[in-house]
């Protein structure tokens, strides 16, 4: 029998050889890429604007409670030699004094003429501070009398009444005021609860009409 020639036995061996490195990169290739670290690609971002942190935003405190509005002191009407002049006819003043000669007393008037002799009951001096009240239906008028010895008396009460009645007050001199003679007369006109001065010069208004 004839052997195979020498060409013949290298040409196999070569084939053999080129099925077997075939064979290998199909079973390691899989492996070899699941088992290799994964290469990131990092950017350079040297070059890149910087980023603006934008600052926090914060609730709005809610604002502190004003204190409530103080109320203005009481003026308690005090005599002095200009209160006789022109100026003592101030249209505020006379509204009051108007109202009370157009009125008539309504049926709580002798309650409140009651309250108000109570109130300077209870001052020192009753009996020379105070002389008289008489109430209509918006306002009433209080004689009094007035001195420096006499002032604390006469301050006290008026603020009462002006605590309890209204802040709408005034006075108008009985009369001239002459300084030198003391106890001065005063007639002091306040508004009862509510009345006020704009309210009787539009009432005054109305009866014009």
């Amino acid at each position: 029998m004839a052997r195979p020639s020498r060409n013949v036995v290298v040409s196999s061996t070569l084939a053999a050889m080129a099925v077997v490195a075939l064979l290998g990169w199909w079973v390691l290739g899989p492996w070899e890429s699941k088992t290799r670290p994964r290469t990131t690609a990092v950017t350079d971002r040297t070059h890149d604007p910087a980023t603006r942190v934008e600052p926090l935003a914060l609730p709005d405190r809610p604002a502190a409670a004003s204190p409530p509005a103080a109320k203005p002191p009481i003026a308690i009407p005090q005599p002095t030699a200009a209160a006789s002049s022109p100026a003592a006819s101030l249209k505020p003043r006379s509204a009051l004094q108007a109202a009370f000669e157009r009125e008539v007393p309504d049926s709580t008037a002798a309650q409140a003429e009651e309250r108000i002799r109570a109130i300077f009951k209870a001052q020192p001096h009753f009996d020379v501070v105070f002389r008289h009240v008489l109430c209509t239906r918006s306002v009433c008028r209080l004689d009094l009398r007035w001195s420096p010895e006499l002032s604390d008396a006469y301050n006290g009460g008026l603020i009462k009444v002006v605590e309890e009645f209204s802040r709408e007050i005034t006075f108008e001199p009985d009369g001239e005021l002459d300084m030198a003679r003391m106890p001065l007369p005063m007639n002091i006109y306040v508004a009862r609860k509510g009345h006020s001065v704009e309210s009787l010069l539009a009432e005054e208004a109305a009866t014009r009409h």
